[in-house]
């Protein structure tokens, strides 16, 4: 089972980067990552809040005319990031 997650960018957004290049993430962006993707987030816009769906891709065993593999949500979530000030 291979899993993917969609993040999709609700408020705030960051700079992330990712071997190859940084992406700048802004509300309405949708990010997909793979299964142990090596990212980092930095430069964090406070509030911040994504909506999370995790999926995993399944194949299918029987013979069909359906597609070979299907993706199946396993986990919804929402992060909210905030910065809050201690004194």
């Amino acid at each position: 089972m291979r899993t993917y997650i969609f993040t999709s960018i609700i408020q705030g957004g960051n700079l992330e980067s990712r071997i190859k290049e940084d992406i700048q993430v802004l509300p309405g962006k949708v990010m997909l990552y793979d299964q142990g993707e090596i990212h980092r987030n930095r430069y964090t816009a406070h509030p911040s809040k994504n909506l999370n769906i995790e999926f995993k891709k399944t194949s299918s065993q029987r013979k069909s005319v359906s597609p070979p593999s299907t993706l199946t949500p396993i986990l919804i979530s929402l992060s909210s990031i905030s910065m809050q000030s201690f004194s």
